[in-house]
């Protein structure tokens, strides 16, 4: 039920980021995993909560040390607060892990930008 609430929000043409991180608050407790926390993170950011978000990202880190998307959101959330090259360094990290052709050539140009 949250993640058909959460995917409906999604498809409206103005997307209500505060509901979002909170229906993904909700399913980080019922579910505890760390793949939907990093999610609650990217909505938390979006309601203007860079930082909030990165402390969530970065508590993350042993539970996801091999997931790409925990670096490239990291990266995204350093650049928005002006750590440069801390972002730089951990979309370097999402590249090294990134399996996906076309995720590469996105972490490449979004190297290149910063």
């Amino acid at each position: 039920m949250l993640q058909a609430a959460i995917a409906s929000l999604h498809c409206e043409p103005v997307v209500d980021w505060p509901q979002i991180a909170d229906l993904h608050a909700r399913l980080v407790d019922q579910t505890s995993s760390p793949v939907v926390a990093l999610n609650h993170a990217v909505a938390i950011a979006q309601t203007g909560e860079p930082e909030r978000a990165l402390k969530i990202a970065d508590d993350l880190g042993l539970k996801l040390e091999h997931y790409p998307y925990l670096y490239s959101t990291r990266g995204e959330l350093l650049a928005r607060l002006g750590r440069t090259d801390e972002a730089r360094a951990a979309l370097q990290r999402a590249l090294a892990l990134s399996r996906s052709d076309p995720e590469r050539r996105f972490l490449t140009r979004r190297l290149a930008e910063l």
